[in-house]
Formats: C-alpha cells, structure tokens, sequence
C-alpha cells in the first residue's frame, strides 16, 4: 500500500476487522457475501483510514493491508466515477481477490455507515439494487 502519513490516534486500541466470502443462501441476503466483521473500535479504525486514504487519492485502498484487518481474502476498494449503484459493486478478480468497485462520492457514503457501526448499529447490509447472483457486502458487529 501507498506510504500516507496519518495519526496513529486514528486507529483504536482493540480494534480488529475480519473479512471472509461467504456463499451460501441467508435471509435478507444475496447468496454470495464479502462478510466483514469487528468490533466497534475496528469499524470506526477502518472508516478513519478509508477517509484517509481516500484523501491521499490512493486507488486501490487494499484494506487487508490493514495491520488490524485479518483475512484470507484480498479485498481492494477501486473507485469508479462510472459505477452508478449506491454502495457499488464487488467484482471477483483473481483466486481470493475481490474488488470492490464504487464512486468516490459513494465511497464517502459508505464510510459513513461504516463508522456508524462504531457506536449505533449493529449490522449493515450493502446491497441495494442487485441481483440474487451478485455479491453483496454484509458487515456486523462481533
């Protein structure tokens, strides 16, 4: 990942992110999942570094670069002007690497309902206008 200098106050004590494809058929879910997993502190450490990053221009954001994010996958957010749905769409690149394609102005969205999973909700659902085939993004507080 690109060098991009930020306070290391950004990240909490505590905080740990796990992420996982899941594919098998749940309710309110697509059939194939990017699951992604913590604590409060680990969302609210991960929503703080996507902005950073983000306003670093760095593109891909690998977030299993992360040192608090722990996966078996790869996971790159790619910031597309060109992809149009809400919380964009997560592409299969190679053998456990998933791309997560999105606007930057959507990215922001989403950041945002990522930190709110630091202090208010307890699961969030990134899934809004796609098919029973396409991968979702589904996240929880453990």
């Amino acid at each position: 990942m690109e060098s991009v200098q930020y306070p290391e106050s950004l990240i909490y004590p505590d905080s740990k992110i796990e992420i996982y494809f899941e594919n098998k058929q749940q309710l309110n879910r697509t059939g194939k999942s990017i699951v992604i997993e913590g604590t409060r502190f680990g969302f609210l450490s991960l929503s703080n570094l996507i902005n950073v990053y983000n306003a670093y221009l760095c593109n891909p954001i690998i977030l299993t670069d992360f040192n608090f994010v722990y996966s078996e996958i790869v996971l790159k957010i790619n910031k597309r002007d060109n992809v149009s749905l809400p919380e964009g769409r997560i592409l299969k690149s190679l053998d456990s690497i998933y791309i997560w394609e999105i606007s930057e102005l959507n990215l922001f969205v989403v950041t945002g309902l990522l930190h709110s999973l630091g202090y208010a909700n307890q699961e969030l659902h990134l899934d809004t206008d796609l098919t029973f085939n396409e991968i979702s993004v589904y996240c929880v507080v453990k």
